[in-house]
C-alpha cells in the first residue's frame, strides 16, 4: 500500500509540474500566439487616448448623417449576393485587390463589369491576361492586378483545392494581396476579427486624432498601435468608421473642420476655415474639379504609402508605373489650373472653343463686309459710266 501511496503522489507531482510548465512551451499557431501577445500587451498598456470614446461616438453619428462612397461601393457589397458562398469571397477579394490606389466608384464599376463576364474563379483563371486588363483598364495599376488576379486564380484552384483560403498566413500567400486586404477579407467573408485593417484614411485620421502614443510612418505602425489599446469588438468597426469619415469630412486636403461635430474634441492643429461667399458661388463643375484635384493628391500619397504590397515581387525601388502616375497627376492639375485661368468651355458638338467661333464669325464677318464693298464699288462704277455716256449725248445735240 505504501508504494502505491508513493506511486500516486509522484504521479500528481509529475502533473501539477506538467501544468506549471504549459504555458511556457512555444505555441507554433498564429492566432493563439497573436492573441497571447495582444492580452501580454493589453495587461503592460499604459496609453489610451484620451477622450477616444467620445470622439467615437461623435464620428459615428457624423458617419449616419452623410454618406460615402464606402457605404454604397465598399469591398463588402460588390460580391453577387445570389453566387454561392465561395464564389461571393473570391469577388469580394477581387474587389479588395481592385481598390488599391482606386476610387470606390472606379472599383465598383470594374467588379461589376467582371461580374457581367461571369467573374468566378475559373473565368479569371481561363480569360487571357490582356482581355482581363482591357476590362480593369480603369483601375489604377491594372496591369499589374490583372497578372496578380490570374495568380492568384491559378494558387486557389492548385494549392486550396479552389477554395478562397480562410487563414491569414494562407490568404497573404495570394499575389498582390498584403494586411489590409486580408483582415478586411476574413472579417467580411469569414467573421474573423484577428487583426486591424489600417489604410490611408485609418492611417491619416487615427494620427490627427492622437490614437497612436507618437506619429506613426506607415500603415502597419498604425495597425500595431491601434491593436495596443481598441477593444477587440471595435477592430472590425474601425476601418469603415474612419474610411466613410476620411472620404466626407476629414479628407487630406483642405479637411472640412468648420462642420466637424468632433472639432472641439480633435487635438489637430490645422482647423480650416469655412469657405467665402466668393467661393460659395463657385460653380458645380469647379467644385467637382477641386475634389477632383484633392482626390488625385490623396491617390499619389496612397500610392507611395502602399508600393510594398504593390511590389511584392522584391523590387523596393519605385515603379515605373508610380512615375507614370505622378506625371500623370502633374499634367492633370496643370491642365485644369490653366483651363480655369483661361476659363475654356468645351462645346459639346464640336471640339471647338467659344474663341475659336468667335474668331470664325468674326472672319465671316469681314467676308461679308468686303464683299458689300466690292458691291458698292461696282454699281458705283456702273453709276458713273451712265452718266458719262449720258453728257456725252447731250454734248451731241
Amino acid at each position: 500500500m505504501k508504494r502505491t501511496l508513493t506511486r500516486k503522489t509522484i504521479k500528481i507531482e509529475y502533473e501539477e509540474e506538467e501544468k506549471n510548465q504549459s504555458p511556457i512551451k512555444p505555441v507554433s499557431n498564429l492566432k493563439l500566439s497573436r492573441s497571447l501577445k495582444v492580452t501580454k500587451t493589453r495587461q503592460d498598456m499604459s496609453f489610451v487616448p484620451k477622450n477616444w470614446q467620445k470622439l467615437w461616438d461623435v464620428i459615428q453619428v457624423m458617419r449616419s448623417e452623410n454618406e460615402a462612397p464606402v457605404d454604397s461601393m465598399g469591398s463588402s457589397l460588390l460580391a453577387d449576393p445570389k453566387a454561392e458562398k465561395n464564389e461571393q469571397s473570391f469577388q469580394t477579394l477581387v474587389g479588395l485587390m481592385l481598390s488599391s490606389q482606386t476610387k470606390d466608384e472606379v472599383t465598383s464599376e470594374a467588379v461589376f463589369t467582371l461580374r457581367e463576364h461571369g467573374l468566378s474563379i475559373k473565368m479569371i483563371n481561363e480569360i487571357e491576361e490582356q482581355k482581363l486588363n482591357e476590362l480593369i483598364k480603369k483601375v489604377g495599376f491594372h496591369n499589374k492586378k490583372a497578372k496578380y488576379l490570374k495568380d492568384a486564380a491559378a494558387m486557389i484552384i492548385k494549392d486550396f483545392k479552389g477554395k478562397v483560403p480562410s487563414d491569414l498566413e494562407e490568404i497573404l500567400k495570394l499575389p498582390g494581396v498584403g494586411l489590409k486586404m486580408a483582415h478586411l477579407l476574413l472579417q467580411q467573408c469569414f467573421d474573423k476579427k484577428i487583426g486591424i485593417s489600417v489604410d490611408t484614411h485609418v492611417h491619416r485620421i487615427s494620427n490627427r486624432l492622437k490614437w497612436v502614443p507618437k506619429e506613426t510612418k506607415n500603415p502597419e505602425e498604425t495597425a500595431k498601435a491601434l491593436q495596443d489599446w481598441l477593444p477587440v469588438e471595435k477592430w472590425a468597426d474601425i476601418n469603415f468608421m474612419l474610411v466613410g469619415f476620411g472620404q466626407t469630412i476629414c479628407r487630406p486636403l483642405a479637411p472640412k473642420c468648420y462642420i466637424c461635430k468632433a472639432s472641439t474634441l480633435c487635438p489637430y492643429n490645422a482647423k480650416t476655415k469655412e469657405p467665402t461667399k466668393s467661393k460659395k458661388r463657385q460653380t458645380t463643375e469647379e467644385q467637382k474639379q477641386d475634389d477632383n484635384d484633392m482626390d488625385d493628391a490623396a491617390a499619389a500619397a496612397e500610392a507611395k504609402e502602399e508600393t510594398k504590397i504593390i511590389e511584392r515581387a522584391g523590387k523596393e525601388s519605385k515603379s515605373k508605373d508610380i512615375k507614370k502616375m505622378e506625371n500623370n497627376l502633374q499634367i492633370r492639375e496643370t491642365r485644369s489650373k490653366s483651363k480655369q485661368k483661361v476659363g475654356i468651355i468645351m462645346r459639346e458638338n464640336n471640339d471647338l472653343t467659344i474663341e475659336q467661333v468667335n474668331l470664325q464669325q468674326l472672319e465671316s464677318l469681314k467676308i461679308k463686309a468686303s464683299k458689300k464693298r466690292k458691291m458698292a464699288d461696282l454699281d458705283n462704277y456702273k453709276f458713273v459710266d451712265k452718266t458719262n455716256i449720258k453728257m456725252r449725248k447731250k454734248s451731241q445735240f
